[in-house]
């Protein structure tokens, strides 16, 4: 919303992240990332 107000307009293409760290020293490689869809109708 930062950018809407700020620039006027609204990308075609946007990013959501969302990122969470964990108390661990290492974490597999297979479940360092994960994407997905935030809904159905977000996509």
């Amino acid at each position: 919303m930062h950018n809407v107000k700020h620039n006027h307009v609204l990308h075609t293409r946007n990013v959501i992240l969302h990122v969470v760290t964990d108390d661990l020293p290492r974490i597999a490689g297979a479940e360092r990332v994960t994407v997905k869809p935030p809904s159905d109708v977000f996509t």
